[in-house]
């Protein structure tokens, strides 16, 4: 099972939009049900649903895995939508991520340490 970090904001209107597909046309009050009956360990109200579309804040992973179990899409792939819009990646991936980073910020000083040393050329060139 693949482990959820938080590493930035939650694109709320994303979240909103995901959440409301999976809802269809049901109410609130149903949808909420129904994430009680697939997901019974989770406390859920239609409250809590309007807080996970409306809020800038981060939303449990937990919760956003109760949702994913009834949309009529595959699981995985929707909870990873979900967790994607809820500013969240898999952990897994964040090693390759500061890899990538790292190498980003290497190439980046190479760069820089390139465009100096033309510079000193040229001036010692025109001089």
């Amino acid at each position: 099972m693949k482990t959820y970090i938080q590493y930035e904001m939650p694109n709320t209107e994303a979240l909103k939009e995901l959440i409301f597909g999976i809802k269809g046309d049901r109410n609130i009050i149903q949808f909420a049900d129904d994430i009680k009956r697939s997901s019974p360990e989770i406390k859920v109200s239609p409250a809590t649903v309007s807080r996970a579309c409306n809020t800038s804040k981060p939303v449990s992973i937990d919760l956003l895995k109760a949702i994913a179990r009834i949309a009529e899409d595959d699981y995985e792939t929707v909870l990873d939508k979900l967790a994607e819009a809820n500013g969240m990646r898999v952990k897994s991936d964040e090693a390759e991520i500061i890899k990538q980073d790292k190498h980003r910020e290497q190439m980046r000083q190479i760069r820089h340490q390139r465009r100096k040393a033309i510079d000193i050329l040229q001036n010692e060139i025109l001089q």
